[in-house]
């Protein structure tokens, strides 16, 4: 069987480098920030059915870290 922490130390190593990945765009374009589903909603003065329905459109597209989803705030 395999060590448990190793597995651990994988997925640990895999959030980093989308965390790493996320900060530098957010580097990329300064005035960004990343909001909560109720905050993005709220922001752009939309229900959140609307906001998920946007996002299966494809209209939007979230920021997923370590299984959470986050939006960029929109100037």
């Amino acid at each position: 069987m395999e060590n448990p922490f190793t597995y651990i130390e994988i997925q640990l190593s895999n959030i980093n480098a989308k965390l790493d990945k996320v900060l530098a765009e957010n580097n990329s374009e300064p005035d960004s920030e990343l909001l909560t589903l109720k905050e993005y909603a709220k922001l752009i003065k939309k229900s959140l059915p609307t906001i998920w329905r946007y996002e299966k459109d494809g209209k939007i597209k979230p920021v997923i870290i370590a299984g959470k989803k986050y939006y960029k705030k929109v100037k």
